[in-house]
């Protein structure tokens, strides 16, 4: 493998060009923001599976057992999406403090505001490895936080904040999401 260390590196703050438009069935890993090691697994997890077209609302959090869990990806001009629900779940703009919603209704203005961006702590560099995913230009505001009104599960919170009714800031775990194929999910 040939490197060349004179080139320019990537800005960590700019999306990388191309990926934004399509990028698809990716995985997504929780990453420590000291470094990759342990990667966890996220799951698209649906809260209240049916099946009678009522809407359904998708977060993003590690439990693989959640009804209608999935572990696959779309990023599209912008707008990432779980891979293959039911109900085409659509994101929402994400609120300070709380989980990533998808929506599960085709009314719904999906929110554009995502990328892929490099990754910082990538043991290769920015240059080699799979990119994180940013929203509102932002990779470094993603949090595992375990849900203390759900059995404990843990969930993908952007930007935790202080005195939540459904965990301790202090519990939780600064991430970035790394986009990796699916099969290269190591636990």
């Amino acid at each position: 493998m040939y490197q060349n260390s004179a080139a320019t590196p990537p800005d960590p703050q700019a999306c990388i060009p191309g990926r934004q438009d399509s990028f698809q069935n990716f995985g997504l890993q929780a990453i420590s923001e000291t470094g990759p090691l342990n990667p966890v697994q996220i799951y698209a997890a649906t809260l209240n599976p049916n099946t009678d077209n009522t809407p359904q609302y998708t977060i993003l959090s590690t439990c693989k057992t959640c009804p209608y869990g999935n572990s696959s990806f779309a990023l599209q001009n912008g707008v990432v999406t779980p891979y293959g629900l039911f109900g085409n779940p659509r994101p929402l703009l994400p609120t300070v403090g709380e989980s990533q919603v998808f929506y599960g209704f085709l009314s719904v203005v999906p929110y554009a505001g995502y990328c892929a961006k490099p990754n910082p702590v990538s043991p290769s560099g920015p240059f080699i490895g799979f990119p994180v995913l940013s929203v509102n230009g932002h990779a470094d505001l993603w949090g595992l936080c375990t849900n203390t009104s759900a059995g404990g599960r843990v969930d993908v919170v952007y930007s935790p904040v202080a005195n939540h009714p459904h965990y301790n800031k202090d519990d939780c775990q600064g991430v970035y999401l790394q986009m990796s194929q699916p099969y290269a999910f190591v636990p």
